[in-house]
């Protein structure tokens, strides 16, 4: 367990560097954050790394059904051997309501919006892909989910609106991001892995990064309600 725990953290220190040499993107979605809350009172903060960079993540129950979250998103890489590089920062806001579905099952959507900017240069031979664009994102996001004390599993579907421009340019887009989030460790702390996909409805007339990939920490104190 501990050899393919150490195998699949390597693996997400790998790909935003394996990301990093691909086209320059104009959309490069965020974690997904599905808190799995049960109860009023109940806060959580996470940190993850991968190849949405390095994200940020928070979430509070107001009450008996009702949360608040708030993430943001950071990455700045550039390349020792080339003029290759991605900048971008990207941060959002939202809401949700949960049901707890017996002991160990919870149900939630989470709707949001936010705004970020992106600044990437790719080169590959004769080819280049240069991104310097604003853009701004709503999204609803349902998730299922089983939690324990010590495990939580949960499949989220995030469906984001997204418009990005730059100088006189603009454009929309749309997409679906299916994920699966598993979390292992203590009720107080837990080791998160997060996979999935960013598919548009459709073409999209920008690029964007298909994967959903990271691995982090998430927080979560004693509820004190």
């Amino acid at each position: 367990m501990k050899i393919i725990t150490k195998k699949c953290i390597l693996l997400v220190l790998i790909l935003p560097m394996v990301f990093y040499f691909s086209c320059a993107p104009a959309y490069v979605p965020n974690v997904v954050n599905n808190p799995c809350f049960s109860e009023k009172g109940e806060f959580q903060a996470s940190g993850h790394l991968g190849i949405s960079g390095f994200d940020v993540q928070s979430a509070y129950a107001v009450s008996k059904r009702w949360m608040l979250v708030a993430n943001a998103s950071i990455m700045s890489d550039k390349s020792d051997e080339t003029n290759n590089y991605h900048r971008h920062v990207f941060g959002e806001m939202g809401g949700g309501y949960y049901i707890p579905m017996g002991k160990y099952g919870v149900a939630e959507c989470i709707t949001g919006a936010g705004f970020g900017r992106i600044n990437a240069y790719h080169a590959s031979g004769v080819f280049q892909s240069f991104s310097n664009v604003m853009l701004t994102r709503a999204y609803v996001q349902p998730s299922l989910a089983f939690r324990s004390t010590y495990a939580e599993l949960a499949l989220s579907i995030r469906i984001a609106g997204l418009y990005v421009w730059q100088n006189d340019t603009d454009a929309w887009g749309s997409f679906w991001e299916p994920v699966v989030s598993l979390k292992l460790g203590s009720s107080a702390v837990k080791m998160v892995i997060q996979t999935g996909f960013s598919l548009p409805f459709g073409a999209v007339p920008f690029n964007y990064q298909p994967f959903i990939l990271s691995v982090g920490i998430q927080v979560k104190p004693k509820s004190k309600m």
